[in-house]
């Protein structure tokens, strides 16, 4: 009971910690910076400065809003490794390989966003016709949340003991902790794409 919470401590310790992070953040000269729109006027024709907040606040908005959704993964692996005397590196092996995934799909959707928008510069038609690619998007997003994949990917993210049971195979332990973080975060992502993507998007 004490480890567990413990364990319940540390995990509400993190989320605490990210979101008082961007409260703090957010009233800060680089608050306008959190939003995407404006990640392009930092640093005066520099990629290192935009790209390394992008990559902090993205973040932390994971560790902030994803990381509660991976409480029950987390408590039944936190149960099956309970003997292993490397438990708790394990455990933030498999935090580690969920935020990795998060953070993947941040710097594609931002990546993607970026050339989109490279691309609507050089049309005058699709400058013109704007409204089009939001019509697109939200189109996708919109029959995605109808197809066999979004829910077979919500089922896997909505019951992490199948997860769990696939992939833990407990040999290699240190390699199979991030890979089973990296299959619950892809799951997760999955189902919720279509969700962030629009908002992403321009």
């Amino acid at each position: 009971m004490g480890e567990r919470r413990a364990f319940l401590g540390l995990i509400a310790s993190l989320v605490g910690s990210a979101w008082c992070a961007l409260w703090i953040w957010g009233r800060s000269p680089y608050g306008r910076y959190l939003g995407h729109e404006q990640l392009g006027e930092i640093g005066a024709g520099s990629l290192l400065l935009p790209i390394s907040l992008y990559l902090v606040g993205w973040t932390l908005m994971t560790v902030a809003m994803m990381l509660p959704t991976t409480l029950p993964l987390l408590e039944i692996f936190r149960r099956l490794t309970a003997q292993c005397q490397d438990r708790s590196q394990l455990l933030a092996l498999v935090i580690a390989g969920y935020l990795a995934v998060w953070m993947g799909f941040g710097i594609a959707a931002h990546g993607a966003d970026w050339l989109l928008h490279e691309v609507v510069e050089r049309s005058s038609w699709l400058e013109a016709n704007a409204w089009l690619i939001g019509a697109a998007t939200l189109l996708l997003a919109g029959g995605f949340q109808f197809s066999r994949l979004k829910y077979r990917c919500l089922e896997k993210c909505r019951a992490p003991l199948s997860v769990v049971t696939e992939y833990w195979r407990g040999r290699h332990e240190g390699r199979n902790a991030f890979l089973l973080g990296i299959h619950h975060g892809l799951f997760c992502v999955g189902c919720c794409w279509a969700l962030i993507e629009p908002a992403v998007g321009p």
